[in-house]
């Protein structure tokens, strides 16, 4: 082993302290690196009694390393998706080898020999039978991925900016489309959110789903379900109407109920495993009545639970709204409760399902006796804290002195969502059979 190369980081008993010399006379050194032994710079053991330094890893590094500026990927074997992975940090050998099973040397051979990457041996190593600790990336790639995770923080951190302001303008007219934007996480979904809000202020109409999304995409497959991802984050489905996103409501009925069309046309569900989802066609508006006897009707927000409900209590009569009700959805929901003698209004305890509940609450006729359910009062699991903007809403409809208002406070003193099937399953079990 004779010193070919040192870098100098000061003096110890009158020697300059080497950090490193190459070692061209191990065997089995792979074509287009050079391995080096890296020795120690401060400690008690960083020379032998004869002065000389002591060695503790070998890193095998390209031929071609320069440090000045990132390499380039090699031309075959690592995809773009590899070497994300790869650069991005450092990573140990038994990590690597889970990552590539059987193709980790391959691939670690073709970085090293371009020199993105070193591969960190024991010393002394002997490189035809030894497996690497780890490896490093090279420097420049890695000030280059954690640029990249800075911007992608910043624009993270804009998004959220950029939503809160719509979601405070939005607010009063589009309660829903404002509970969306507040409670979405950073990402994707609330990219699209922001995008769908930014239109929906400035009077944008689209011909269809598949058109927003061409508009803001140029390609109809990026995202194929917007329509049902707003409806699941609580938009006000008279907010995709108007954005001509959803251009017909759907509810979802069961249990001792029909629905007439104008044409004649009846559908009994009686019977029948729901809820049964019908679509609202203005031009074939719908006419719902129970059965006369039927005492109590149920409204759901939690798909999940209301099937369940469905299955136990095939007597009650069910109605299933997501997100904020529309219109032909409150009047169905009113027709329906005309037959029974009390509504039972069961939906997720956060903004959205006590924006949900008011809604469904001012539709109902006057003389209807009507219960919200608060879920959160059953054994849960905590669901994701409200963030400081979605209390104030909250807050700002835990005032007075109804079930709504109770069902806010209910909210604000917990301090976190509750969405669960299991309690609202058991919540609503709980009210039929009381």
């Amino acid at each position: 082993m004779t010193p070919e190369s040192s870098s100098d980081s000061g003096q110890q008993s009158g020697l300059p302290a080497l950090t490193e010399f190459a070692m061209r006379d191990l065997p089995s050194i792979p074509p287009g690196t050079t391995p080096y032994a890296t020795a120690a710079t401060a400690g008690k053991s960083i020379r032998t009694v004869k002065g000389a330094p002591r060695p503790q890893r070998v890193e095998l590094r390209s031929e071609l390393e320069d440090l000045t500026r990132p390499p380039e990927r090699p031309a075959s074997g690592v995809d773009d998706q590899d070497w994300s992975w790869c650069t991005s940090q450092s990573r140990k050998w038994s990590t690597a080898q889970k990552e590539f099973e059987g193709r980790a040397w391959r691939k670690a051979l073709a970085l090293v020999q371009v020199g993105a990457i070193r591969l960190v041996y024991e010393f002394p190593a002997d490189l035809a039978r030894d497996t690497p600790l780890r490896w490093d990336p090279h420097p420049r790639l890695l000030e280059g991925h954690q640029a990249r995770r800075s911007d992608a923080r910043d624009g993270r951190a804009r998004l959220r900016d950029q939503a809160d302001a719509l979601a405070d303008r939005l607010d009063p007219e589009w309660p829903g489309v404002a509970t969306a934007l507040l409670e979405t996480a950073p990402g994707s979904l609330l990219e699209w959110t922001v995008r769908a809000a930014t239109d929906l202020e400035a009077g944008r109409r689209h011909g269809s789903a598949r058109a927003f999304v061409q508009a803001h995409a140029h390609h109809t497959k990026v995202r194929e379900r917007v329509a049902q991802e707003f409806i699941r984050a609580g938009f006000d489905l008279d907010a995709l109407t108007r954005l001509g996103i959803n251009r017909s409501p759907y509810v979802g009925l069961a249990g001792p109920m029909a629905a007439t069309l104008p044409t004649g046309v009846t559908q009994d569900f009686t019977g029948w495993p729901g809820p049964q989802d019908v679509r609202l066609s203005p031009r074939l508006p719908v006419t719902v009545s129970v059965t006369v006897g039927t005492r109590v009707l149920v409204v759901m927000e939690n798909r999940q639970a209301a099937e369940t409900v469905c299955d136990e209590f095939p007597h009650v009569a069910l109605i299933w709204c997501h997100g904020q009700p529309p219109a032909p959805v409150l009047e169905v929901i009113a027709q329906a409760a005309l037959g029974v003698e009390r509504v039972l209004i069961c939906p997720d305890a956060d903004l959205g399902g006590i924006r949900i509940a008011d809604r469904i609450d001012r539709g109902l006729p006057a003389r209807v006796e009507r219960t919200v359910i608060d879920v959160g009062r059953e054994e849960h699991e905590p669901g994701a804290p409200f963030s400081e903007p979605t209390r104030r809403r909250i807050a700002a409809q835990a005032t007075g002195t109804g079930a709504v208002a109770a069902l806010a406070r209910g909210c604000l003193d917990r301090g976190y969502l509750v969405e669960q099937e299991a309690p609202i399953r058991i919540a609503v079990e709980r009210a039929l059979t009381q």
